[in-house]
């Protein structure tokens, strides 16, 4: 056979190899990318329940890398939430994705029902409280991390008791710790990067955490001195976490888990966590794979042999630049450790202080430069005692010291003592102590975090000052008030003899006064009686002449006898007022309802039936009721309007208005004329007794008229007030309360 057919062979063996392959693959890879299994069958309970519930609001842990957490883009991503897209897919339903800060306030938004679905959460006693869960869809095992010179070499959670543990706030290993093992110490931080940083940098003993995020935020955060010290006994199981109240919707969540298949749960943690190592036994797409790549490699045979050796060269020299490239990357890792170290130490609000045995100053942060005064290499490698403490103290927290290096005692876990600053001020620190330890359990060097409590001593020193004083004050003021109050009960003791003295001499004013009004009574019927005879006997003589002898009367006697007639008549008329004016200062007051409009056209008729064609125009507002002694009120108006008719005498046409008025607490009511008036500057005599300022030629009268009105009204509790002028009439006011 000759060469160039030979070649040709090759060329057409090649080809249907390369053909054979490729059509092989194309079947393969069609086989893998088969339609995924069909829908879940849901109820028509279940159906129904999801259209009335069209948006379920899911709120992911925020850092929680790399089960689930938000991406520089902000999408949602980690094997959550590849698993919920797989639900969203074969439940054909629709999450709502709510973004919060961090998990402690994803849990309380979910205990208040502002979230109803949580993405990767696992069951808890205190979580199953206010909680469904679904079926686990990942179980990762949980570690416990120490720091790589922790003297015990295996821990779990039994040898924990007495150890400083930090744990994520509201994260599993905080609530099962937190219930179920209490004698641990807890250190609450906020997220896995804190918790680690704590561990590496000695503030905390352990830290609890899943294996997955774990070793994902170790690798982040590039901390190199942390190893896994054993496992817990617990494990996490994640799950969807859906609120109590929706049993409904755990049902269909439920549905959905178990749709997924092995393959796809496999993918999916193989994608984010890791790759379990399962038995392999080779498909129907590996054997025809397998086939066309025997075919290609035996094609390919001899132009391998040619680069081998090509290959070996670039692979050595590719292996010593990787080398050399993950030399500097660890040089450049452990620089970036340490200036992290140093930053988390400078953020610090308090001291944090690293003594070697020696007692010389191994490390401080910025916080305690602040304080003391110091730049770091100023006091880096000096005595920290011959420093920074006062002088009277160095002896005793020196020894102090020596005994904690040399385990003759245990540190305290919190002392107080002032230390001195550069600028020679004492500054009170609280101090709380570890020691630290080689990988053989002996103290290499005592870390100390202090807080200035100067300003808060003074303040408790202040406020002590402040509460003796108050409490001196309180005594004082006690003593005042005992006094006070013996002098209050002496003076009461005095008010009440004078009160005694005062009802006895009431009792004895009283009798007094009602023995002067029955002498009042028995003289006002004595003046009544006796009176009153002598004047009917004068007015019956002047009667039996004027009657007996008219013939014999010329009219200067007529008009005598006339005159006599008037007076004795006016005097019986004074009498009867004085002994009305008398009878009023003894009455009481015995109110009911009245009706003053009706009232006043009582009155006003009756006074006006016998003044014969005088012309007078009377008008009378309605008027507002009032409460009164009804004779008593009847008097005032027949007063009033009585000297209205008389004082208009004079006037063509006697003008005359009555009225009312509210006001507070009380009602005015008033009469006002046209007549002829009076000057104010007499008005506070008016209202007298026998005051009057005409003359009785005049106008007639006895002058004791508004003397009653006045006194009727004030017994009423009202007032008496008039307004005129000469010439232009009169008002007269009264008022009455309501």
């Amino acid at each position: 056979m000759t060469q160039p057919n030979r070649h040709s062979r090759l060329r057409i063996v090649a080809g249907s190899g390369i053909l054979v392959a490729t059509v092989l693959s194309f079947l393969a890879v069609h086989s893998l990318l088969r339609p995924s299994p069909p829908s879940v069958t849901l109820t028509s309970q279940e159906q129904a329940w999801l259209n009335a519930h069209p948006i379920i609001r899911l709120a992911p842990d925020p850092e929680f890398r790399p089960i689930e957490y938000f991406d520089d883009n902000g999408q949602y991503q980690g094997a959550a939430a590849d698993h919920i897209r797989l639900l969203e897919q074969k439940l054909g339903i629709h999450f709502a994705i709510v973004r919060l800060k961090n998990w402690d306030q994803v849990i309380d938004a979910f205990k208040r029902h502002e979230i109803d679905a949580l993405g990767a959460v696992a069951a808890t006693p205190a979580r199953r409280k206010y909680m469904l869960f679904t079926t686990p869809l990942v179980e990762i095992p949980g570690g416990i991390f120490v720091r790589t010179g922790f003297p015990r070499r295996s821990l779990t959670l039994n040898a924990l008791k007495g150890l400083k543990v930090a744990v994520v706030s509201n994260y599993m290993a905080h609530d099962y710790l937190r219930t179920e093992r209490p004698e641990i110490d807890l250190d609450v931080v906020p997220d896995v990067a804190t918790g680690l940083s704590r561990v590496s940098l000695g503030v905390d003993d352990a830290y609890i955490e899943n294996m997955a995020n774990a070793s994902y935020y170790l690798q982040k955060t590039g901390i190199t001195n942390l190893r896994l010290a054993g496992y817990t006994s617990f494990t996490y199981q994640w799950g969807v976490g859906i609120r109590n109240d929706w049993p409904e919707l755990q049902s269909i969540l439920n549905k959905g888990v178990a749709a997924i298949t092995a393959d796809e749960r496999q993918a999916i943690i193989s994608r984010w966590i890791f790759a379990e190592k399962q038995s392999w036994r080779p498909s129907r797409a590996f054997i025809i794979s397998a086939a066309a790549s025997t075919i290609m490699l035996i094609l390919l045979a001899g132009a391998l042999w040619n680069q081998s050796l090509r290959r070996t060269v670039r692979s050595r020299t590719a292996s010593l630049q990787r080398e050399l490239e993950e030399r500097t990357r660890i040089e450049t890792a452990l620089r970036a450790e340490k200036e992290a170290a140093q930053g988390y130490l400078d953020v610090a609000g308090v001291i944090l202080l690293v003594l070697n045995v020696d007692g010389t100053v191994r490390l401080i942060n910025r916080k305690g430069c602040e304080i003391l005064g110091y730049t770091e290499d100023q006091i880096l490698g000096h005595d920290w005692f011959a420093t920074c403490l006062p002088l009277r103290l160095r002896d005793e927290f020196r020894t102090l010291f020596h005994g904690v290096v040399t385990k003759e005692i245990s540190p305290p876990q919190s002392v107080e003592n002032p230390i001195l600053t550069r600028a020679g001020d004492e500054r009170l620190i609280r101090w709380h102590n570890s020691a630290l330890h080689d990988d053989r359990g002996v103290i290499t060097a005592l870390l100390s975090s202090g807080e200035d409590i100067t300003e808060q001593r003074q303040a408790e020193q202040a406020i002590t000052t402040l509460n003796a004083e108050l409490e001196e004050r309180v005594a004082q003021r006690t003593a005042e008030l005992s006094r006070e109050i013996g002098e209050r009960k002496a003076m009461e003791e005095q008010v009440r003899q004078l009160n005694s003295d005062l009802e006895r001499r009431v009792r004895e004013r009283t009798a007094d006064l009602q023995a002067s009004n029955r002498e009042l009574e028995a003289f006002c019927y004595t003046i009544s009686h006796d009176l009153r005879a002598p004047l009917r006997a004068i007015d019956g003589a002047v009667g039996i002449l004027r009657e007996d002898f008219p013939a014999a009367l010329d009219s200067e006697e007529e008009k005598l006898l006339e005159g006599l007639s008037r007076n004795t008549r006016r005097m019986a008329a004074l009498i009867d007022d004085l002994l009305e004016f008398s009878r009023l200062s003894r009455s009481e007051v015995q109110k009911s309802p009245i009706d003053m409009s009706a009232l006043a056209a009582e009155v006003y008729h009756e006074l006006t039936a016998t003044v014969g064609d005088r012309r007078i125009s009377c008008t009378i507002a309605p008027l507002l009721p009032t409460a009164g002694e009804r004779t008593m009120i009847r008097q005032v108006l027949v007063n009033l309007l009585a000297n209205a008719i008389k004082f208009t005498a004079t006037r063509e046409e006697a003008l005359i208005e009555v009225g009312s008025r509210p006001g507070a607490g009380e009602t005015t009511y008033f009469v006002r004329d046209n007549g002829v008036g009076f000057d104010m500057r007499y008005a506070d005599k008016l209202f007298g007794v026998f005051s009057r300022l005409h003359r009785p030629q005049e106008f007639e009268g006895t002058g004791i008229g508004l003397a009653i009105v006045k006194r009727i009204v004030t017994k009423h509790g009202g007032q008496v007030w008039v307004e005129s002028a000469v010439g232009e009439g009169a008002t007269f006011y009264f008022s009455l309360p309501v």
